[in-house]
């Protein structure tokens, strides 16, 4: 479970430090800037994770995301795929808007 400088982490539960403060928010895909670390959301690149499994599922290009879609017998896409489902209603919401 090797944390390389580039790699992408999908967040499946949210941290919160000891401070109180949200470090990572569930649903969201983090990027490791350093060696063994992962970028939180506030920029700080320097949290290590020795075992990140609790929190992280690690993701790439080919990866598959589950997304539940009523309306669709497929539930599971690729980040490209959910990108371009997003695009798509972010596209009909403004078309009902204007």
């Amino acid at each position: 479970m090797d944390i390389k400088r580039g790699d992408k982490f999908l967040c499946i539960n949210t941290v919160i430090m000891d401070s109180g403060n949200t470090a990572y928010k569930s649903g969201y895909i983090y990027t490791s800037n350093a060696n063994g670390c992962i970028t939180d959301l506030n920029g700080n690149m320097y949290h290590y994770w020795s075992d990140y499994s609790l929190y992280f599922r690690k993701v790439t290009e080919d990866s598959k995301i589950e997304y539940a879609d009523k309306n669709s017998a497929n539930s599971e896409y690729t980040p490209r795929e959910c990108l371009d489902k997003i695009q798509d209603l972010l596209d009909m919401l403004y078309k009902k808007l204007v």
